[in-house]
């Protein structure tokens, strides 16, 4: 079985100040992931223009021009 859903990178801080990018819901979503957060922890000193630069190149690799990704999930 496959799902489909369409997210896009947002970049976060978290309480220590780290930043990580979350894939926020886009669209349709990957219903057993609903309840998960998705996302990808950068090297923890990274900065913010780094997390942005990431979000960037992650946005265009997987993305596109647009600001959706598309994540399958296959169980």
């Amino acid at each position: 079985m496959m799902e489909r859903g369409q997210y896009h990178f947002t970049v976060k801080e978290d309480v220590r100040g780290e930043f990580w990018l979350a894939a926020e819901p886009a669209g349709d979503t990957i219903k057993s992931l609903d309840d998960c957060v998705l996302g990808f922890h950068l090297e923890p000193k990274a900065t913010h223009g780094q997390a942005l630069a990431t979000e960037s190149g992650l946005k265009r690799t997987w993305g596109g021009n647009t600001r959706r990704t598309g994540f399958d999930r296959c169980c």
